[in-house]
């Protein structure tokens, strides 16, 4: 009845997102961060784009431009970090690394140095 600590979340009741998003037509890809559940920001993404509000969300101004459909069924979480600062630079790292820049390490050893340690600190306990 009540879930074992180490449970894995379900993708859908996921909070503090990195998510990743493709268009069907081209090979752009959308890549975005948010607090809330993943499953809510895709629903959110979906309305704007069925509304054609391009200013609610940047996948709803592509289907507007393009009128390219968009791989709901291909959104994934390509990282989580509870802390809007940290899941930023996760971010800002995952868009420059799609783009084929590299950012210096210096961008994510904080974040990296916090999941070590939270790592550590579950294995302690």
């Amino acid at each position: 009845m009540f879930p074992k600590p180490n449970d894995p979340v379900s993708t859908e009741d996921t909070r503090g997102v990195i998510d990743k998003m493709s268009c069907k037509e081209c090979p752009k890809i959308y890549i975005g961060e948010s607090k809330q559940k993943f499953e809510i920001r895709v629903k959110e993404h979906k309305k704007a784009a069925a509304q054609l509000e391009a200013q609610k969300s940047a996948l709803a101004e592509h289907h507007k431009m393009t009128e390219g459909d968009i791989a709901w069924d291909d959104a994934k979480i390509i990282g989580t970090h509870e802390n809007w600062q940290k899941r930023r630079i996760l971010e800002a790292w995952q868009i420059n690394k799609n783009d084929g820049l590299i950012l210096p390490r210096e961008y994510l050893s904080v974040v990296l140095k916090d999941k070590r340690d939270a790592n550590l600190n579950q294995v302690k306990a």
